[in-house]
């Protein structure tokens, strides 16, 4: 029976690769992220803080001062505060990245890209790109771009860009 069809099953499916979800997955990469050795500094605005001047503070309900002759704040109750905060990071160098990044398509703007983890920058309630600038071994720097780092839409990291204050454009 030469000209009868085949019998051939139809074929299978391409194997599924068994991924961790992303809630078993990022704890690993934040583990992974603290490991870092470099510290990075945030420096930024907090705009509208209570006033801390001995017997003023914010009043709620005026929204005034407690004491509108203070000094400090001006009658508002509200000061601005800069703030620092320091978070463990990763560093690359632009000859690191190239080395690591650029085979995959990916090339280095800036002067450095520091690697943060999404908690460090979750802890404190602020976000990078309105950072107003970043020290980091005893140089400033300012953001050229951020990329965040996502899986299944949560994000893990985020890729921070530097551009050294006073060189190549930085203010």
């Amino acid at each position: 029976m030469p000209n009868e069809p085949l019998n051939v099953p139809p074929p299978e499916p391409f194997p599924q690769m068994n991924v961790p979800i992303a809630t078993d997955l990022i704890p690993l990469i934040s583990a992974l992220n603290h490991t870092y050795p470099e510290e990075l500094a945030l420096h930024y605005v907090v705009p509208n803080a209570p006033c801390n001047a001995p017997g003023c503070g914010y009043d709620p309900v005026t929204q005034l001062a407690l004491n509108v002759m203070c000094p400090t704040c001006g009658g508002r109750g509200l000061i601005t505060t800069d703030t620092v905060i320091t978070v463990p990071a990763s560093i690359d160098y632009p000859d690191e990245f190239t080395y690591q990044y650029l085979p995959a398509g990916f090339s280095l703007t800036g002067d450095v890209m520091a690697i943060v983890d999404s908690y460090e920058i979750g802890m404190y309630d602020i976000n990078p790109e309105t950072v107003t600038y970043y020290t980091w071994q005893g140089s400033d720097y300012i953001l050229d771009k951020m990329e965040k780092g996502v899986i299944n839409g949560i994000v893990y990291e985020y890729d921070i860009y530097l551009t050294k204050k006073g060189v190549q454009g930085g203010e």
